[in-house]
């Protein structure tokens, strides 16, 4: 049997959506607040990675997936 698990988070940030688009999407722009390093492919059925580093826990975590949709500066969806 199978089964989906879903996650949906809705955040409202004030600020343009090119700016926010932009922070999601733009390599540079998401370490300055989510990961530590982070390798981004901006298209559907790009991959993307995420590092991230707490080494007062002495714990690294990496994320890895794909993008499902991808809207300009409206939507982004990614596993």
């Amino acid at each position: 049997m199978e089964t989906t698990e879903e996650i949906r988070k809705t955040i409202v940030v004030d600020a343009p959506p090119e700016i926010v688009f932009k922070a999601l999407t733009d390599e540079k722009e998401l370490v300055q607040w989510m990961p530590q390093e982070a390798k981004m492919d901006a298209r559907v059925g790009g991959e993307y990675e995420f590092k991230y580093h707490w080494g007062d826990r002495k714990l690294d975590t990496v994320l890895h997936g794909k993008i499902l949709e991808l809207q300009p500066n409206r939507r982004l969806s990614y596993t």
